[in-house]
């Protein structure tokens, strides 16, 4: 694992799309047929009025977005859409901004090579469902402890991203195709509008995800709800008989903030808060130099800490980390001992495919934002436990106390396994053939070296997030 791969280079650098439409009801396991639309998405039952100041973890079910699969001829056409949906029964409702009314968007399937077209229709309305705030450092560490706290806390107004309309640029992260498909920041598509492209699928199974792309406006876009995953298939992948259907789920992880009421009880919009140094209140129409933002509450698949019933045998779930900022460092924790289950984790790929054989996870798996991780967890060896993934800082003690300033809540889902047994399943010991690990040494001689420049934007920040 100490040699950078090739597929994990690669992942670094993209964030692309493509869909289509039909609901099924597991992660790629359904017959979906492209020219109809996603069947509405299942919402938690709930409170409609703020009620709480603090979420019950593991309390509602997760969602998994049903299965698209492109046409094969002809244009597929996906609507982005304003919506309503619970992240957690505690809240009320979540205003969205969503590819066909699905958080996250429906995932899109699609076979190695085979090209689609998409056409994704822009149908947004009204400005950002995202409350934004400037707020001052303060607390330990270096001055985070602001991002952790629900709540605006009386911070600075944002009137440029409070009137934010919806212009969108749709990239499928990791995707080979051609700059005019790929979703560029400044090809910015208004509502009534409509972005065309051609997604030609020319590579090796992967886990990718497709996500808005608009200039200086992504990490808002994405906060908002335009996220989706995207997967890539291939014969190599379907010669291994890895978990499918039912027993393969995308897990997309992201951290959230929440606005509250008067009275502190959480209303369910969602929240960014950027840190400003100094004690002045930003000149108006300026946009000073600011810390990116942090979240304290982790979703996956849009709900707040979900729990997943599973049966006592192996699944794959195929994890990627879209959120703007925070890195995740995921480890299995059982919950009636409190100790870490070592090695309950197998790497079997990384962003851009699979690896030449798995690898077992002793500790943590660590995830930056935009990094995708295929891992498969065997519940045989643990019928009737219940298990949780959670967040942990590199030389913490799983399951210990973490200061609030880095992670006030580490839990991030629950399987509940079921007590019927089953047998254990045995990964094979070869997945690609075809995988190479790239070193120093192994770089052809007349490799063309490149060097990039990361500039920062007059503000300080990057002019891309998540690009």
């Amino acid at each position: 694992m100490a040699a950078t791969s090739r597929r994990s280079l690669l992942g670094m650098a993209g964030f692309t799309t493509a869909a289509a439409a039909v609901a099924g009801t597991g992660f790629l396991g359904s017959n979906s047929v492209a020219d109809r639309k996603t069947a509405a998405p299942s919402s938690l039952n709930g409170v409609d009025t703020p009620a709480v100041t603090s979420l019950t973890p593991f309390k509602d079910k997760l969602r998994v977005p049903p299965t698209l699969r492109p046409r094969k001829d002809g244009i597929t056409e996906i609507d982005l859409v304003d919506t309503r949906l619970r992240l957690h029964s505690q809240m009320p409702a979540t205003r969205l901004w969503t590819f066909e009314g699905h958080f996250p968007g429906p995932t899109i399937e699609v076979q190695s090579r085979s090209r689609v077209r998409v056409a994704w229709n822009n149908k947004l309305t009204g400005t950002t469902p995202v409350k934004a705030v400037w707020v001052h450092p303060e607390g330990p560490g270096p001055g985070l402890l602001p991002f952790n706290r629900p709540g605006a806390e009386g911070g600075y107004a944002r009137p440029e991203v409070d009137g934010l309309t919806a212009w969108t640029s749709v990239h499928v992260h990791g995707g080979h195709q051609n700059a005019l498909n790929d979703g560029a920041a400044d090809f910015g598509v208004a509502h009534g509008d409509a972005q065309l492209g051609e997604l030609a699928n020319d590579q090796a199974a992967a886990h990718l995800f497709y996500h808005d792309h608009a200039m200086s406006v992504t990490s808002l876009n994405v906060a908002a709800g335009l996220i989706g995953n995207y997967v890539v298939r291939d014969a190599e992948e379907k010669r291994l008989r890895l978990p499918a259907g039912a027993y393969e789920i995308p897990l997309t992880i992201q951290d959230v903030n929440f606005d509250t009421d008067a009275d502190g009880r959480l209303n369910g919009q969602i929240l960014a808060k950027r840190i400003i140094g100094g004690h002045d209140a930003p000149a108006p129409g300026s946009m000073p130099p600011a810390l990116a933002s942090i979240a304290p509450f982790t979703m996956v698949n849009g709900v707040v800490w979900p729990y997943l019933d599973v049966e006592a045998r192996a699944y794959r779930l195929r994890l990627v980390n879209v959120s703007n900022a925070r890195i995740y460092r995921l480890t299995v924790i059982d919950e009636e001992s409190g100790k870490p289950v070592r090695g309950a984790m197998k790497l079997i790929g990384t962003d851009l495919g699979l690896l030449g054989r798995p690898q077992t996870i002793d500790e943590a798996l660590s995830l930056s934002p935009a990094e995708r991780a295929d891992v498969v967890i065997d519940f045989a060896a643990h019928p009737g436990k219940r298990l949780r993934l959670v967040n942990t800082v590199a030389g913490q003690r799983p399951g210990a106390a973490l200061p609030d300033f880095m992670v006030p809540f580490p839990e991030v889902m629950q399987f509940r396994v079921e007590k019927k047994r089953s047998t254990p399943y045995a990964l094979p010991t070869t997945l690609s053939a075809s995988f190479r690990n790239l070193t120093s040494s192994s770089v052809p001689d007349d490799a063309t070296e490149r060097f990039v420049v990361l500039a920062f934007d007059k503000t300080g920040a990057m002019p891309q997030v998540l690009g």
